[in-house]
């Protein structure tokens, strides 16, 4: 099975850049920190079991609410210099996690179920360029340290019962599924034979 690191490699191959070291591994000291920062945080703020705000909408809409919320109720609860920004633009992270000045990729992800057997894919990634941006511009290490944060709630009660933090690691096993698209302006501008009706 591909791993992480081979993975960010090959993308940026692919993508015609000089491939730069895109994860690095979490040192011990560096993953406890962040999570007695979350632990603290999270019990600090009440998070687990409060409603979350006008929960309704798609799957995809309750998980974008239950991140908004979490951010917004955790992130000032966070102890010391410890802290979660976004990450602007479009693309994998969706958030930094700044700990002690030094700043990592952090993507949230929702649920309203955890099973260990699922299989479903967990879409991380398809484009390098807003991590090498976010290296180029020194707002995370060269190379970062990954971490996914999965908010599990309660879909009936409209409340986060349980947060998940992994640390990705170079050698994290990933499913790889390179896709080709097209648009209208690519269609238009190809050489193929185009019929348009009437």
């Amino acid at each position: 099975m591909p791993k992480f690191a081979d993975y960010l490699m090959e993308l940026q191959e692919r993508e015609g850049l000089v491939p730069i070291e895109l994860i690095r591994e979490w040192t011990r000291l560096e993953a406890e920190t962040a999570e007695n920062a979350f632990r603290d945080a999270i019990e600090k703020s009440g998070v687990i079991g409060s409603p979350i705000p006008d929960f309704v909408g798609t799957n995809q809409a309750k998980g974008n609410k239950a991140e908004a919320f979490f951010v917004a109720t955790v992130a000032p609860c966070l102890p010391g210099s410890n802290g979660i920004r976004d990450a602007d633009g479009a693309g994998y992270p969706d958030r930094i996690f700044q700990s002690g000045g030094v700043g990592s990729l952090l993507e949230m992800k929702a649920t309203s179920t955890w099973n260990d057997g699922e299989g479903n894919r967990r879409v991380l990634t398809s484009k390098p360029h807003k991590m090498i941006d976010l290296i180029n511009s020194g707002t995370v290490a060269s190379p970062p340290a990954h971490m996914i944060c999965t908010l599990i709630y309660s879909d009936p009660n409209s409340t986060i019962t349980r947060i998940r933090l992994d640390f990705l690691k170079p050698d994290s096993e990933v499913t790889v599924r390179f896709e080709a698209s097209t648009s209208q302006n690519l269609l238009s501008m190809g050489l193929h034979r185009t019929v348009v009706i009437p």
